[in-house]
């Protein structure tokens, strides 16, 4: 039988830049982002400076007397997880191993199928708010019923038919009771169908309810909306990110900007120079296709650039590309980046720099230690079982220098 240790040795060869190359063209955020692989330990601390101390003074008696110290917090930050299962028959290994071509095709597809989940889950968690949901139930939904609408129907790329999900309500401490397994969806119109009604598969299940994957809630890596929240943590409420309370600042907690009116682009280019009033630093804005699009037909006009992904050894991946349009805000040009996995009508404004991925090796691979010897049975089935995955988590380390932007829908 092939080893685990002699697919990963051949995963090498027909991969030679790694498996991650295959997971960040799904997402700009995700391939832009400097990777950090040496996340050893249980934790690891980022210092925030919150407060430079103060005590600026024309007199040098006052500028004594007024001698500050600068405030730092340090949230200890934890890994997470992602996997991804594939399993082999021996009777299918056996009988393509007299013929490489037809053995490279098997495991290659194996690889590129198990690279195509844990991309777009991985995109999902590093754009989302740390509870793990990849879609919302539309307020007219009808949880009775077999099929619901999402709230945000470009966000059906996130649900996959076969897989199991669970619901749960905003601010819930676990997901609601009941698993719902995908039968089918209409990527058009943005529909979920179960094979019974909503209502009978999930207990308490309502609409404006969220969807997350089995098992997921509350346990995956920290997203963007989980470092810069839509809403700021209020004073005295009880916040505890990583072991700190971010109440009621954007220096631990991003900022933030919904108006009421305003086109797609007017309400960027304002972000833009609100965020520069905030002292945060930014180069780009990620924004969902949809609002991308409204902003090029009002601005037809707009310079186009090319930047490439950022590899786990910190340099750029030429195979790997991602246009921009450029605009012009009071930091200079800022790159708008096309990225599927942020939720309609919410932009957001950063510095790219200010986002790292850290993670236990390489964040996205195949699995190997453990495999007495390199081989790994599937104890109930004639066969073997590859593990892809890693042990990861998204950080920020100047909130500050992240905006979310709410657009009105209306625009």
């Amino acid at each position: 039988m092939i080893t685990i240790s002699a697919i990963a040795n051949f995963y090498k060869t027909v991969q030679p830049e790694g498996m991650e190359v295959l997971v960040y063209p799904v997402s700009p955020f995700l391939g832009l982002i400097k990777k950090w692989t040496e996340f050893y330990g249980s934790a690891k601390q980022l210092a925030w400076l919150v407060n430079r101390g103060g005590g600026a003074s024309v007199s040098f008696s006052t500028a004594q007397a007024a001698s500050g110290t600068p405030n730092y917090q340090r949230p200890s930050i934890t890994r997470s997880r992602l996997y991804v299962v594939r399993q082999i028959g021996n009777e299918d290994i056996e009988a393509s191993q007299s013929n490489a071509g037809a053995l490279r095709d098997l495991l290659v597809e194996q690889r590129d199928l198990a690279m195509q989940d844990l991309k777009f889950r991985a995109a999902s968690i590093v754009l989302g708010n740390g509870t793990g949901a990849v879609a919302r139930i539309s307020s007219g939904s009808n949880v009775g019923t077999a099929t619901i609408t999402l709230d945000d129907i470009t966000q059906i790329r996130n649900i996959i038919v076969g897989n199991v999900y669970n619901t749960f309500t905003a601010g819930d401490s676990a997901v609601n009771t009941g698993d719902c397994t995908v039968t089918s969806i209409d990527e058009e119109a943005g529909t979920v169908t179960l094979g019974g009604n909503w209502s009978a598969a999930s207990s308490g299940v309502a609409a404006g309810d969220y969807i997350v994957p089995k098992s997921d809630y509350n346990a995956v890596p920290k997203g963007v909306f989980s470092w810069n929240p839509v809403t700021l943590p209020s004073v005295g409420g009880g916040d505890s990110f990583f072991g700190v309370d971010r109440g009621g600042s954007i220096g631990m907690a991003g900022c933030r900007y919904a108006p009421s009116a305003g086109t797609p682009l007017e309400v960027v280019i304002n972000a833009l120079h609100l965020h520069d009033r905030y002292g945060g630093k930014h180069d780009s804005v990620f924004l969902n296709p949809m609002d991308l699009g409204n902003i090029t037909k009002e601005a037809t006009n707009l310079q186009r650039i090319n930047t490439n992904a950022i590899g786990s050894n910190g340099k750029q991946i030429a195979s790997i590309s991602y246009q921009a349009v450029v605009v012009n805000g009071p930091q200079g040009p800022v790159n708008l980046y096309s990225e599927p996995n942020i939720p309609r009508y919410q932009p957001l404004v950063t510095r790219v720099g200010a986002w790292e991925l850290w993670s236990l090796n390489e964040a996205f691979r195949l699995l190997t230690r453990g495999t007495n010897g390199g081989e790994l049975a599937i104890y109930n089935a004639d066969g073997i079982e590859l593990r892809f995955g890693g042990y990861w988590n998204q950080i920020c380390r100047v909130p500050r220098d992240s905006m979310v932007v709410t657009l009105p829908t209306a625009s």
